[in-house]
């Protein structure tokens, strides 16, 4: 199906979201296209060669999760609901529970964790030295169970958000899009605070350390497991289960994540890859150049929590400070790193 539909003079893209809802999306009008010379990683291999982050071994690691499972079992099979305490142990703030991921806001975290767990040591590192950002795939299903928009407006006037700046998924925002826009935002803090320009290796310091390759490859497989993986049940697997499934040899993981980079290009709605391009990329582009637009405004109104931003924030929206957040270069870039992943499977 062409995901591309021309309604009066607006015209929408059609995703296919893993929750097998439809959404349709109006798009922004085109843009040329940047110059992609920042690196975006995303295969295994990158990310085992440049990653310099704490790292803990995935077993310690499951083990936290299955001990603080063992000390909440009314709750532990609640998976929906488990997935979202979990997100809290490290994304437990104001712009992450009433505006991102609205509905989670009067969940209580978790009384007690693991020593160890509360710390900012969430990368994992598996026994063949693959890297992966398991808080970060916490966040995005979190977010995927709490689908909706992201918006300032408050859900009563959410009927005027055609009028307002909206992200239209709020999974998007918390995944991919979020860390991109995390990277455009920082870009735009630096220059304001220095009054000059970015170098090129300047920006690539910040997609190194908003953007890394493990946080890239855990966005990946957020949306694999959301698709593959009951995660929205009341009364199903435990976290720790979906994990090893997911993750250790013999499960069905396995076969999942041979094919990684297919699976996340076709949830992000991108089509037909020929080896060189998606038939439908300058469309994609076009729409996400937009919403990502918006994306990276929200990250100074919300997550910078400072009412000076909230200007910078309007101005960044209406279409000011284009090269200062290089929305387009960092959206390329991002392009151009899932065509280099996915030129990796066999």
């Amino acid at each position: 199906m062409n995901p591309i539909e021309n309604i009066g003079k607006v015209r929408y893209i059609r995703t296919e979201l893993p929750t097998q809802l439809t959404y349709y999306f109006m798009a922004t009008k085109p843009n040329n296209q940047a110059k992609a010379d920042l690196e975006i990683d995303m295969s295994v291999q990158q990310c085992m060669d440049k990653s310099d982050r704490p790292e803990i071994a995935f077993e310690t690691y499951l083990g936290m999760i299955e001990q603080v499972e063992n000390d909440n079992p009314d709750v532990a099979n609640n998976t929906k609901l488990m997935f979202t305490k979990l997100r809290k142990v490290y994304y437990d703030s104001f712009g992450w529970n009433d505006e991102l991921i609205r509905g989670t806001e009067d969940i209580a975290p978790f009384a007690h964790i693991p020593a160890g767990m509360e710390s900012k040591n969430h990368i994992v590192k598996m026994q063949n030295g693959d890297l992966y950002d398991i808080a970060h795939i916490f966040a995005i299903v979190d977010a995927g169970n709490h689908e909706g928009y992201f918006t300032p407006l408050p859900n009563t006037l959410m009927f005027l958000r055609w009028l307002f700046p909206t992200v239209q998924s709020r999974l998007t925002a918390s995944g991919w899009m979020g860390d991109l826009s995390s990277a455009s935002g920082q870009f735009f803090l630096i220059y304001k605070s220095t009054k000059n320009q970015l170098s090129l290796a300047q920006k690539q310091k910040v997609v190194d350390e908003y953007a890394p390759c493990d946080k890239m490859i855990s966005n990946a497989d957020a949306l694999i497991i959301i698709n593959n993986y009951g995660v929205s049940a009341s009364a199903g697997k435990k976290v720790s289960e979906i994990l090893r499934d997911y993750y250790d040899a013999g499960g069905k993981g396995d076969v999942l994540r041979q094919n990684r980079y297919s699976l996340f290009a076709a949830y992000l709605g991108l089509r037909d890859w020929s080896g060189q391009t998606f038939i439908n990329e300058k469309q994609w582009r076009e729409f996400y150049f937009g919403q990502l637009k918006t994306c990276s405004a929200f990250y100074l109104l919300f997550f910078r929590e400072k009412l000076s931003t909230l200007v910078w924030s309007l101005l960044i929206w209406v279409g000011f400070y284009k090269k200062e957040v290089a929305v387009a270069e960092v959206l390329d870039s991002f392009i151009t790193g899932l065509k280099s992943a996915l030129k990796t499977e066999s």
